[in-house]
This record gives structure tokens, sequence and C-alpha cells, in this order.
């Protein structure tokens, strides 16, 4: 008896990821392996493989997925992508909709939290701080989602006399400010709408604060004079973990310097920061999209 490479049910990108891994599957240009070849932690290994595809699929797409549609997604028959689907429903990783297309579940969110939880987000995103820091010469800060505020939880101070003051610890509503304007811009839809009921109720323009939240969305930053402190500047990025939004940095000074030119002009540097801060942090490549609200 031999085994082709059909029989992994594999296509060549999962091939060479599997290659490249150190699993025990024939080489690419190869069309056998003889079935007398140690095989338990190959196969081992391309069940959770498979499980992993599929899992990653589900998470990654912007809109749920069918059987059909996640089977073709992943390069695999319908019979084996059904029995991984089930296996993962039970561990709560993935669920099904009311059009009975899979989506990510509870129990994925809570393993993600539980890593965040773990994570010393302050360690991973300092070096970003400095860079930012070095590009700007501005007051720079780490803000992180507190519930329905945001938190200022590390600082770099500007290098300038006279600059922007900011305390550790210093809390608002995620609807005051940029910092906290971007991370809203970036929770899912039932949650930046309650947030924006509350907003309403205690006086916010809450259309204003909504058109905002798009811009934000668009451009992937927040750039404003005076939104929270009249006379300040602040450029806002967002920050993600392996659950979505984790946080923000915001970049600020006094308006007479850090102008909306002067902001414009290295926001597409900073984003890009910001980027690779939320990868080192466990964000996957393709970072999270909120949903429209």
């Amino acid at each position: 008896m031999e085994l082709t490479r059909n029989d992994y049910d594999m296509d060549r990108s999962q091939f060479v990821l599997a290659r490249s891994a150190g699993w025990r599957v024939p080489d690419l240009g190869a069309t056998t392996m003889t079935a007398g070849a140690p095989r338990g932690a190959t196969f081992g290994a391309q069940t959770a493989a498979r499980a992993f595809y599929v899992l990653q699929a589900i998470v990654e797409s912007d809109r749920p997925l069918t059987l059909t549609e996640l089977a073709a997604k992943v390069g695999l028959n319908k019979s084996v992508t059904y029995r991984l689907t089930r296996e993962m429903e039970e561990q709560r990783l993935i669920t099904t909709n009311q059009d009975r297309a899979y989506v990510p579940a509870s129990g994925l969110f809570a393993l993600a939290a539980r890593v965040m939880s773990r994570l010393d987000v302050r360690q991973f995103a300092r070096p970003y701080l400095l860079r930012m820091s070095e590009l700007t010469g501005e007051t720079i800060a780490l803000h992180l989602r507190h519930g329905q505020n945001r938190v200022c939880v590390d600082l770099v101070e500007s290098i300038h006399t006279l600059r922007r003051f900011m305390a550790l610890g210093e809390s608002f509503p995620l609807y005051v400010g940029p910092s906290g304007k971007t991370i809203l811009a970036f929770l899912p839809g039932f949650e930046a709408e309650a947030l924006l009921r509350i907003a309403g109720e205690n006086g916010y323009d809450r259309a204003r604060i909504e058109a905002q939240l798009a811009s934000i969305r668009e451009k992937g930053y927040m750039a404003a004079i005076g939104d929270q402190n009249a006379g300040v500047g602040g450029l806002t990025v967002p920050v993600f973990g392996p659950a979505g939004i984790a946080g923000c940095i915001t970049i600020s000074g006094p308006a007479e310097r850090w102008s909306i030119e002067a902001m414009n002009e290295v926001a597409d540097q900073v984003a890009a920061l910001a980027r690779d801060c939320s990868r080192a942090l466990g964000a996957d490549a393709h970072l999270p999209v909120p949903p429209v609200l």
C-alpha cells in the first residue's frame, strides 16, 4: 500500500508549510510515500494542521462561511471539513448562525482573552513608543481599554519644554477624545452601540462621534486639534491583539507645533509602527475590521 499527496487533502501552500514545520510528508515533487514509514505523528500533525486551516479561514473571513465555502477555501472535501467543524463546535471555538454558516464562538474569544491577560502589553509596545518619539519628539502615550474607559498605562515624554502633560492612570470614557474614539471605532457593533447611546445620554453629539468613528476606520488613525483639550493636537493609531482592539497609541503636543499638517506628514509611518506593534502582540497580519454599525 502506498500513500500519495492526494491522501493528505493538502494544497501546495499547505504542503510547503507542513514541510517547513518538520512534518513527515512527501516531497512536493514526489508522488508517493511508503506505507511502512512512521506515520503516527504525521497524521496527528495533519489533523492539527487541517483544524488550524479551518479555524483560521473562519476567523479571517469578513463574513460567515457555509460548509461548502469553507471546504473550498481550505482545500478539503466537505466530509473532512464537517468532522473538523463538529469537533471545534463541541469545544465552543466556532458556531453557526441562523443561516448555518460558521463564525467564531465564545470559547475562542475566551482563549484569546486569557492570552492577552498574560501579556505585558507595555513591554511589547514600549519599543514602538520610543520609535514614535524619535520620529516626532512629542508626548507618546499608550492607552488600553478598561471596560467602558481607556486608561493611560505608559508614557514617553516630549523632548520639548512646551509639551502636552499627561499622567499615568489617566482615564476617560471611550467616547471622549481621540484615544477613546480610536478604540471605540474598532469595537464590535453591539458594544459600540451601547457606548454611543451612553454618550448621547450624557450630552455628547452622537452624530459627530459616529462620523469621527467612520473616518478613523477609513483612514486607520485620528488626527485632530482640540477634540478633548483646547490647543492640543492629537494623532492616535489603534493597537490590536489576538482578540481584536486592545488599545491605542496617541501622540500629542501643542497645536502650534503639532498641527494637522505635522500629524498628516507622519501619519502613515506612525500607522505602520502601530501595525508592527499589533503583530508583536499577536494580532493577525490581516488586522481586524469592525462590523459596520
